[in-house]
């Protein structure tokens, strides 16, 4: 038996602040809650969620189908479609000084031809599907208290595993180079704006 998310679909996300409290959020809405011990502080932002286009969807649903198809070669979709929009956040980050980092949805790019990665065969012999479409990494930040002060767009080949760890305007991340080596790079945030 196996299973997985219909790929968009929100998801409930959370981690602890250094402050000994979770911070959590539905994807349904722009919503982040900080249960902290003096009372639940409610972040929210008023945005569009970000539209799926219907190639990078139609790339997602083959993907997910050829991940379905290692258990069962048969296997169909007959799940839930997949949502035409992007949940409104990823996933989140709480830097050691209590700023919250909030991965927001982007618009999907497609993969140039020149970085496709080959498609090997499965063990039944079928050709596997290529991931043709990535999103870029981007964050809204956020005080301990709920001020926005921005948005940080994260260079290409930015890694959200292992888990980024930020401190102040500083963030350690694995970066994956033009030729696929991963390292670990320091990154000092120079610029938050305001979309």
């Amino acid at each position: 038996m196996s299973g997985m998310t219909v790929p968009f679909s929100p998801t409930e996300v959370w981690t602890f602040s250094p402050f000994g409290y979770v911070v959590a959020g539905i994807a349904t809405e722009y919503a982040i809650y900080l249960l902290r011990p003096e009372g639940v502080l409610r972040i929210e932002r008023a945005l569009e969620p970000v539209a799926v286009d219907p190639a990078e969807k139609a790339n997602a649903q083959e993907l997910a189908t050829d991940i379905m198809r290692n258990d069962d070669p048969s296997w169909k979709w007959t799940g839930p479609a997949i949502p035409d929009t992007k949940p409104y956040f990823l996933s989140l980050l709480v830097a050691q000084e209590g700023r919250i980092w909030v991965r927001v949805s982007q618009p999907g790019g497609r993969i140039p031809d020149d970085e496709l990665v080959e498609p090997n065969l499965a063990s039944d012999g079928r050709k596997r599907a290529v991931r043709q479409w990535r999103e870029p990494v981007a964050f809204d930040v956020f005080e301990p208290d709920g001020r926005y002060l921005g948005r940080v767009h994260a260079p290409m080949g930015f890694s959200m595993q292992p888990k980024p760890v930020v401190r102040a305007d500083t963030v350690w991340a694995v970066v994956q180079d033009e030729l696929d080596v991963q390292r670990v790079a320091r990154f000092r945030v120079g610029r938050i704006t305001d979309r």
